[in-house]
């Protein structure tokens, strides 16, 4: 199995290594003034695969040049304020705040010194020639200045680091994510949640409001007055580049523009030098440790009584043993090589290293894990006690405090990791994870750099939280819809036609070049369940269907519809229930139901729920269901159907696109400040009004539909056919990942897990050629062009009240536009310049260059495929998500909406007339389709990959965010909220007390007359 998952992840990285053509070459400057070794060594993979691209690189850091490549110029400025090399890491290791006062001191002569060098100087006056800054996230706000009004992105050489992830917007929770020095395992108890909480507030306020860039800010302003405060400058970045993973470094939510490349450094492991080889592979079957504190920790400041016990602890050790150490030691065993300089990644990727020793540093993390290797981690300061702890606590090496360190236990450690065989199959199990991604991270942090050039800084990236004062984003924190869907585990860019054109022709080309996934290790039988969705659900469901049967997947689908895949690999069973058939509704009579015309499931679910089980097609399927592979669920109002999924590997499809409710499930509560409920989208950024709006909406919806009226009802029902289930919410709680149908150029960016993954426009394709009729009429129209009318596959034109049927008529009248109208039957009275059919090929009509507008419900579906194939639209929504689409459409200048309510035949009119006649619309939708199209791999591709990706690796418990497992009081944070009172009003009360103890002896007369008042 282990050969096999091998196998297949090397011919994905064949299969995926090719990105298309650059449009043009860029010129990037990169900027790293203020960097440690390990720092630059992040950056470095991202310069030469860019300069690889063909793109000029230039570098500014505090390094020597690296990179023998002819499109890369390194520049040294030569300042040696951080000079990593004379730093004793060990002197550091109790105090973490040194590290503040050292770069307290640094920053600010770096500051004043940086800018009076020539050649920077020089740099910053030619800064505009480049199409794009890359800035080291870290220590660096001394080059903001070169930012101001320049597109830049930042590389988070450490990883996630909360205080750069707020500056985008996505405040990340403390509950249960660690701050970068933070050791604390998961979960965290009230105490280290508490500690927590401290150490974000503490961090954040001490770098950027108090000690450390204040007086950077101070000399860069005495050198650039009229510049802007540093951090309104930060806050323009358009994305970060991440160097993290969450197979090694924890599942958190994140932004669309916030890219994880972590392992980017590294690589397959190269033959060592002779002498190496010899040593590493004369170790026989006992193997040989390697020892190493990275390229900072210089292993001379080691203490001597640490040094001593190592030197003791390997005469003791079967094994051979490699340390990396910069001088001569004395009295080191014959099992010990000593150098001062090692090909780390070639030792840890040779098959008879069995442990290493590592400071963990993320990079040497990083490098164990690809490499296999389990790790005995000895941290010092930084981030290295928390990747320390990491490695503890995912099974893959354990930890050492230096303070508890002995002989004894350096040995025993060893020895628990070099025979048990846990760690060493956790290692496999972590480096197959790692490897196992749709492309490459070098390949990734190439898209997306070029992807922010393309896109003229990509502010379609944005999320409107960046935005939003503090007291709105902390809404986040304070949600109260969050214990309505968290369940405790403890109870139950483009202008120009041509630019465009060329955009779109890379975005095929990158089509093709990324086309192909990895050969199957075997077919796996699938199982889709959507016995009450509609037939909008059931068009997304059948493209994800049809493109796992293309790979050869057995895939077997139930739904409440006749069969409609030619596929031999699918087969369809259609239940035959008709609770849920949409013919038997008229949707315009949901048009003022505050539910959205939910309430009707109310009674209809819960009545299929009865039947369902009792039809002998759906029972054997169910006597069935531990011979599939996976079991994918429609996440909406499927609730019925989790029977077949207790204890079963299964994933959801968001068929209805983001759903804040169903995300709080996945542990990641989204932000009522700026995420719309289900329902209603409303004009951003939201006022309070709104805000409160749309916290109600998060409130009562999951209230309403959960825990109120629809699934208890369904449970009564399911509890009588399988008594010994657990609730339905807590069987809901263990899906593996879901797809949701949206993307975030379509609606806005909000933060996603790894285990949400979004392939929004999967059923859309390239327009086929139309049948002759319909290519005669549009194309017959001349240069008026043609208006295409549909409400889509739910609300039937012959449902709509003859009142609105008649304005339309009268409308099209007036029109000199040809007009294609959807409709089920013959009407009477309709112009000749309108032809009506009861079924039309939507998207080969909406590809078709002489179709300037789309008029529409505002189905999802509709709405993408209008945003695919650049047609503007009118919108007339009529129920459910409709509004919140449409909304989204008139946000972003995509067309117009009309309400039902207000319409007259002079406002359809004025309304086509004012999208056919103004360019913005036509030109915003370019604009989308172009960033819509542009993606690393196509949505059908991406969801093929993680539906495998879950099958491959179990279910996939790594994606699972460590949120999911936390009781709301706990997501809350309501115990340490309850702490943070109780102290500071205990403080207060100490203060009081000694304040009037004060006064009373200072001013001991008139205590005393107040006591007799």
């Amino acid at each position: 199995m282990m050969k096999w998952a091998v196998l297949t992840l090397a011919l994905m990285g064949v299969a995926w290594a090719e990105l298309a053509p650059p449009e043009r070459s860029y010129k990037i400057l990169m900027l790293l003034p203020v960097s440690s070794k390990s720092h630059r060594n992040v950056f470095l993979p991202v310069a030469e695969g860019l300069a690889d691209r063909g793109h000029k690189i230039v570098i500014l850091a505090n390094h020597p040049p690296a990179l023998n490549h002819p499109n890369v110029e390194e520049i040294n400025h030569g300042l040696s304020e951080f000079n990593t090399e004379a730093m004793d890491l060990f002197a550091m290791r109790p105090d973490p705040a040194v590290v503040f006062k050292v770069l307290q001191d640094a920053l600010p002569i770096i500051a004043r010194k940086l800018y009076k060098i020539p050649k920077v100087k020089e740099l910053y006056d030619r800064r505009k020639e480049f199409d794009l800054l890359v800035i080291n996230h870290m220590f660096n706000e001394v080059v903001y200045p070169f930012a101001h009004e320049m597109p830049f992105i930042t590389v988070a050489t450490p990883g996630m680091d909360s205080r750069q992830s707020a500056v985008f917007g996505n405040v990340l929770n403390p509950a249960y994510a660690p701050t970068f020095m933070n050791a604390f395992p998961l979960p965290m108890s009230m105490i280290q949640r508490f500690l927590n909480t401290i150490a974000h507030i503490r961090i954040a306020a001490t770098w950027r409001y108090f000690d450390v860039l204040p007086s950077v800010q101070k000399e860069i302003s005495s050198q650039f007055p009229d510049l802007p405060p540093l951090l309104d400058i930060e806050r323009n970045q358009s994305l970060a580049l991440l160097n993290s993973h969450f197979t090694v470094t924890g599942v958190l939510p994140l932004l669309p523009s916030q890219v994880e490349v972590g392992a980017m450094h590294c690589r397959p492991g190269k033959p060592l030098p002779e002498d190496l080889e010899s040593w590493i592979s004369g170790a026989g079957s006992e193997g040989v440790v390697y020892f190493s504190l990275g390229s900072m920790a210089q292993g001379q400041s080691m203490p001597k009584k640490y040094r001593d016990m190592f030197v003791e602890a390997f005469k003791q050790l079967k094994q051979r043993v490699i340390w990396k150490y910069e001088v001569a030691l004395e009295g080191v065993s014959d099992n010990v090589l000593m150098r001062k300089w090692l090909p780390q990644q070639d030792i840890l990727a040779h098959p008879n290293v069995r442990v290493f020793i590592t400071h963990g540093g993320l990079l040497s993390t990083l490098e164990s894990f690809y490499h296999t290797t389990p790790v005995l981690a000895v941290p010092i300061y930084a981030d290295q006690p928390k990747n320390g702890m990491n490695i503890q606590a995912s099974g893959l090496g354990l930890m050492l405090v230096w303070e508890e360190l002995t002989v004894e236990l350096i040995v025993n450690s060893l020895k628990e990791l070099l025979n048990n065989p846990k760690y060493r199959a956790t290692a496999e199990e972590v480096r197959s994870a790692l490897r196992d991604q749709p492309q490459s991270p070098k390949d990734r942090a190439v898209f997306w750099t070029e992807y922010v050039i393309r896109h003229k800084g990509a502010p379609r990236l944005r999320s409107p939280a960046a935005t939003l004062s503090w007291s709105a984003v902390e809404m986040h924190w304070a949600d109260p819809s969050s214990p309505l869907c968290l369940q405790s585990p403890r109870s139950s860019y483009c202008t120009n036609k041509m630019r465009v054109a060329l955009m779109v022709l890379l975005v095929a080309l990158a089509g093709v070049s990324l086309g192909k996934l990895a050969p199957l290790e075997k077919p796996y039988k699938i199982l889709m369940l959507l016995p009450a969705g509609s037939k909008s659900h059931k068009v997304f469901f059948m493209s994800v269907a049809d493109a796992l049967a293309e790979r050869g997947h057995k895939v077997v689908m139930l739904s409440g519809y006749p069969a409609s895949s030619k596929n031999p690999n699918v087969l369809e069973i259609n239940h035959g229930l008709k609770e849920f058939d949409v013919k038997n509704m008229n949707l315009f009579d949901f048009r003022n139901d505050p539910t959205g015309g939910f309430s009707i499931l109310v009674d209809i679910l819960p009545a299929m729920a009865k039947k369902l089980y009792k039809i002998p097609q759906v029972m054997d399927l169910y006597h069935k269901r531990k011979t599939f592979d996976l079991i994918i669920v429609d996440q909406l109002m499927n609730e019925m159907i989790y029977p077949f999924v207790h204890e079963r590997t299964y994933m959801t499809i968001a068929a209805f696109g983001m759903d804040a409710c169903h995300s709080a499930v996945l542990g990641n509560v989204q932000n009522p400040a700026y995420v719309s409920g289900m329902l209603e989208e409303y004009p951003s950024p939201l006022g309070l009004k709104h805000r409160f709006l749309n916290l109600m909406q998060h409130i009562l919806m999951p209230f309403y539909l959960r825990h109120w009226s629809l699934v208890p009802k369904i449970q009564k029902e399911i509890s009588d056919i399988f008594p010994d289930l657990p609730p339905l919410l807590d069987i809901e709680r263990n899906q593996s990942l879901t797809l949701i149908n949206s993307h975030f150029s379509m609606e806005v960016a909000v933060p996603l897990l790894p285990s949400q993954v979004e392939v929004g426009a999967i059923h859309c394709r390239p327009a086929k050629p139309l049948p002759k009729d319909l290519e005669s009429w549009i194309s017959g129209a001349g240069p008026e062009g043609v208006v295409y009318f549909s409400l889509g596959t739910v609300a039937r034109g012959t449902t709509m009240p003859v009142v609105y049927r008649d304005m339309f008529v009268e409308a099209f009248k007036r029109l000199k536009q040809r007009v294609i109208w959807k409709f089920e039957e013959k009407l009477e009275g309709v112009s000749d310049n309108v032809l009506i059919q009861k079924w039309l090929p939507q998207q080969d009509i909406l590809g078709h260059p002489n179709v300037k507008v789309f008029i529409t419900h505002g189905g999802l579906l509709s709405t993408q495929e209008s945003l695919y194939h650049a047609t503007p639209v009118v919108a007339l929504p009529i129920f459910a998500d409709q509004p919140k689409n449409a909304m989204a459409i008139q946000k972003h200048g995509l067309g117009v909406v009309l309400v039902w309510e207000e319409l007259s035949v002079d406002l359809i009119v004025n309304s086509i007339q004012e999208v056919m006649n103004n360019p913005k619309y036509k030109r915003n939708a370019e604009e989308v389709m172009s960033v819509v199209r542009d993606q690393p791999e196509t949505p059908r591709e991406r969801a093929v990959f993680w539906t495998e990706y879950v099958v491959r690796h179990q279910g996939a418990p790594r994606l699972r965010s460590p949120a999911a497992k936390l009781s709301w009081v706990e997501f809350l944070m309501l115990d340490v909220l309850l702490v943070l009172h109780v102290v500071v009003y205990v403080a207060f009360c100490v203060l009081s007390r000694v304040v009037r103890a004060v006064k009373g002896k200072l001013f001991p007369g008139k205590a005393k007359k107040r006591k007799r008042d």
